[in-house]
């Protein structure tokens, strides 16, 4: 037991020497100021139409003063003057080329660079048609809670947009609705937006939430999704579900791979996946997979799939330190992770704990007892200025939306609504449609959305290609620095 624990102290003393090293290199461009977080969405059921003026639920502007009740739609507005905040360069230098291992698998490095208009170049405002892009998902409730900001992601998105260009010249409308967790309430929401508010595409949806991941509708008119939160393989089996970043049994590999490099000294490790949703049955499978052992060296010595509602994680806590576990992978919410992390440290027990990037949230960071965690992400991380893409997307936060503390989510509803951005290159200047958008995605022509992701290659009305690319964040000192490694590497 000694031993044991003198091997924990070593893994995380590790952690901390990367983490420092990281800090002096690449600092974090908004989160430095833990502003408290914000959001567009506060339960209320209304829209806020085009416009200037006024104040938002989250303390950022919407779009203007004119309000509807809208049983469960709300419209982020659009801003048609001013300029852009353009691109930006982040601290540290441009993500190269460059290769590595990640426990015996080749890796590559994503460069980032990207096509102009997907990496964020200023472009002066739209003044075009406006086009209405969706974002559709269970936004309220407990699950609402760790979710929401990916529609806040893309809300920002839309103002920001607006002012630099829009979809090829096209003023952009975000529609966003609830869904009510359900694939009933999914698919109705999603007619509604699609007939009342004349959505051509969503830029995002929680589908992997609603059981079931019913894209009935969606998929009956043709109107393509651009991102979803991660959890289901959709995107590899429904030409209409888009991915760019690596989804269920791949974001599950990714995930690993990130805590892999971040921790190379782990041989040993806990995996605790939700028994609440069935997405969280991909990361169970995939991380006690012989093929997943094989590639990174770890052991799995523990199992469980606890519920998000489990109020005390010590029973586990003390299971997975008597099976020798090292650390404790996680497919849970970042309250649990919290009370997982409390629970064990009542114990004197300090595994290195890992998460996903969507879990990534400031509250995590300021609880002690996670100092060392390690978020996998599979995108370049959201602090990390580095990839040119994410600097423009922290420039554009900090003009649109200065009391919003950035996080894993945040950033990726930025990314889906970049990546649709990036198939409207050529969207045509009279009513364009989602047939229109689905053509845009031959176009792509390898862009990386400035070193966000890896360079996208689709074929209109063929499934999302599979491609497991990773990051990796470290939480020290109360917030988030990046991991060992370039901003964004494939494996």
């Amino acid at each position: 037991m000694k031993d044991r624990r003198m091997k924990q102290r070593r893994i995380r003393a590790g952690l901390a020497l990367v983490a420092l090293a990281a800090t002096s290199a690449c600092g974090n461009r908004v989160g430095d100021e833990r502003i408290a977080a914000a959001s567009y969405l506060d339960g209320t059921e209304t829209e806020v139409v085009a416009g200037s003026g006024g104040t938002a639920p989250g303390g950022a502007a919407p779009g203007g003063p004119d309000t509807a009740t809208d049983a469960g739609a709300t419209a982020a507005g659009s801003v048609a003057t001013g300029t852009g905040s353009g691109g930006g360069t982040g601290g540290g230098a441009t993500g190269g080329s460059g290769g590595g291992t990640v426990g015996g698998a080749t890796t590559t490095t994503v460069a980032g660079g990207g096509a102009a208009p997907a990496a964020g170049a200023a472009a002066g405002p739209a003044t075009g048609s406006e086009v209405s892009i969706g974002v559709l998902g269970t936004f309220t409730g407990p699950v609402g809670v760790y979710v929401q900001d990916f529609a806040t992601g893309v809300q920002v998105w839309g103002r920001w947009v607006n002012d630099n260009g829009g979809l090829n010249g096209h003023r952009v409308r975000v529609v966003v609705g609830d869904d009510g967790g359900s694939p009933a309430g999914f698919n109705s929401r999603a007619q509604q937006m699609v007939e009342q508010e004349g959505v051509i595409a969503m830029a995002f949806t929680t589908l992997g939430l609603a059981p079931g991941g019913n894209n009935a509708y969606l998929d009956s008119v043709g109107v393509p999704t651009f991102g979803t939160e991660g959890g289901g393989n959709n995107p590899y089996e429904n030409p209409n579900v888009l991915t760019a970043v690596p989804s269920g049994d791949l974001y599950a590999q990714a995930m690993m791979y990130g805590y892999d490099r971040a921790a190379p000294d782990v041989e040993r490790l806990a995996i605790l996946s939700c028994s609440d949703f069935g997405i969280c049955d991909n990361f169970d499978r995939e991380w006690s997979s012989p093929a997943m052992e094989q590639a990174t060296g770890i052991h799995i010595v523990y199992r469980a799939r606890p519920s998000l509602t489990t109020p005390d994680f010590t029973s586990i806590c003390i299971d997975a330190r008597d099976a020798g576990a090292q650390g404790i992978l996680n497919g849970l919410d970042t309250a649990s992770i919290n009370r997982l992390a409390d629970a064990c440290a009542r114990q004197g027990y300090f595994p290195v704990i890992g998460l996903a990037d969507l879990l990534g949230r400031p509250e995590l960071a300021r609880n002690p007892n996670a100092d060392g965690a390690i978020v996998g992400t599979r995108n370049a991380a959201w602090f990390d200025g580095r990839a040119p893409g994410i600097a423009v997307m922290q420039d554009a936060f900090a003009r649109y939306a200065p009391g919003v503390e950035l996080n894993g989510t945040l950033a990726g509803g930025w990314l889906a609504a970049q990546f649709l951005r990036a198939a409207a290159v050529n969207l045509p200047a009279d009513n364009p449609t989602a047939a229109d958008l689905v053509a845009g995605l031959a176009d792509l022509d390898g862009t990386d959305l400035g070193g966000m992701t890896y360079p996208l290659q689709f074929t209109p009305g063929q499934p999302s290609p599979r491609r497991v690319c990773f990051s990796a964040a470290v939480v020290s000192g109360g917030t988030f620095v990046p991991g060992p490694g370039d901003p964004l590497s494939c494996a």
